[in-house]
C-alpha cells in the first residue's frame, strides 16, 4: 500500500490538499524566490484524472511571488501528461 503525506493549503479563498510532491513544488519556488531567483520552471506531471490539482498548484506558487509567464504541456507516455509552467518573478506581495 502506497501512502501519501499531505497538506492543507490555503489558497485565495479556497483550501486544498497538497501531496508531498506539490508541496516540495511549492516549498521550492518560495526558496527560488527567497534566492533572487528570475524565472521559475517546476515539472508537474499526473495522471488525467489528476490534473485538476494542477489550478490550486499554480495558485500557491503564485503566492509566493511568482507570476505565470507561458505554459506548455507534453505526453511523457500514454495517459502521462507533463507540464512545464513558466514563473518570472513577480512584484512583491505584502501580506498583512
Amino acid at each position: 500500500m502506497r501512502q501519501t503525506m499531505t497538506t492543507t493549503e490555503t489558497t485565495g479563498a479556497c483550501q486544498h490538499v497538497f501531496n508531498a510532491r506539490e508541496r516540495g513544488i511549492v516549498d521550492h519556488a518560495a526558496a527560488a524566490r527567497a534566492e533572487g531567483a528570475t524565472l521559475f520552471t517546476p515539472e508537474m506531471t499526473g495522471r488525467p484524472d489528476e490534473i485538476y490539482r494542477w489550478g490550486p498548484l499554480l495558485a500557491a506558487i503564485e503566492e509566493t511571488g511568482w507570476q505565470l509567464e507561458q505554459w506548455s504541456v507534453t505526453a511523457a507516455g500514454p495517459l502521462m501528461p507533463v507540464a512545464f509552467p513558466v514563473f518570472r518573478a513577480g512584484a512583491e506581495i505584502h501580506r498583512h
